[in-house]
């Protein structure tokens, strides 16, 4: 055990009071220059007188890093770590600096300091390992949520595409409808392809072939031939007619492969008329 500036008796020592002969003596019993001023601070404390030469002869104070006096004693004990900060938060490296300097500095050391020391530094550990764990479920839950944010993000954004996308359909097929509309109204016959009239003559462009025309003489000429070529009034009549009806189809500038195959049919009939 070190020497302990609790027990020092002032009177016991020379004169009264705090002097020369208690800073021998206390020398010689193991104080340091830390306890011999706080051998000083007790005594001041307590009302003790203290010799006018006493700070010469004691040296100079060194810079404790706590005031190892603030609680019970005046060396390091429980108390002095309890004073530092609590448990789960108090600077062990501090802790230990002050138990240390205390001890170099020829301060006793109270029994249980050290095993107070391992168990709030396996506190410490404890609650950082738990704050760890915490954090890896609390990043785990922010991550989910994070993925169920982009997720949700890439869905809306599929679905919105989705919707663009039928959307235009639906203005196309909207406009083909529209065009067919038109088409019918321009072609009440309802078929289409590529056909003119050109002069005294009518063309007609076979499907596959811009190549393929086949040309028709007005149904005057037809009229003409068939009066010329045949006594039977019936006859003319339905050459008349056949050539009429052509006309009527072919009047459209646009007309489809049927309408072409309908118009050779009518030159057929015509040809068999006038052989008639």
């Amino acid at each position: 055990m070190g020497f302990d500036v609790g027990a020092w008796d002032y009177a016991k020592w020379g004169a009264a009071g705090y002097g020369q002969k208690d800073i021998d003596e206390a020398k010689k019993r193991g104080a340091g220059t830390y306890q011999l001023w706080q051998l000083d601070d007790r005594a001041r404390k307590e009302g003790v007188k203290v010799g006018p030469k006493a700070a010469g002869l004691m040296g100079t104070r060194p810079n404790a890093p706590i005031d190892y006096a603030s609680k019970q004693g005046w060396g390091f004990g429980v108390d002095d770590i309890d004073a530092m900060g609590g448990h789960k938060t108090v600077d062990l490296t501090k802790v230990r600096e002050a138990r240390d300097w205390a001890a170099d500095h020829g301060l006793s050391i109270g029994g249980g300091v050290n095993d107070h020391i391992k168990y709030i530094d396996q506190l410490q550990w404890q609650q950082r390992h738990d704050d760890r764990v915490q954090g890896l479920e609390d990043q785990a839950t922010q991550d989910a949520k994070d993925a169920e944010t982009l997720i949700n993000d890439w869905g809306q954004k599929n679905l919105d595409e989705k919707k663009r996308a039928n959307d235009e359909w639906l203005l196309i097929q909207d406009e083909a409808a529209k065009q067919a509309a038109r088409v019918k109204v321009n072609n009440p016959t309802g078929v289409g392809g590529a056909a003119s009239i050109k002069g005294s003559r009518l063309a007609i462009t076979q499907p596959g072939s811009r190549r393929g025309t086949k040309r028709f003489a007005r149904p005057t000429q037809y009229m003409n031939t068939l009066s010329a070529g045949t006594g039977s009034r019936s006859a003319v009549n339905l050459c008349d007619m056949r050539a009429k009806h052509e006309v009527a189809l072919l009047k459209y500038t646009e007309v489809n492969d049927v309408l072409a195959t309908l118009a050779f049919a009518v030159q057929d009939i015509r040809e068999h008329c006038n052989d008639s």
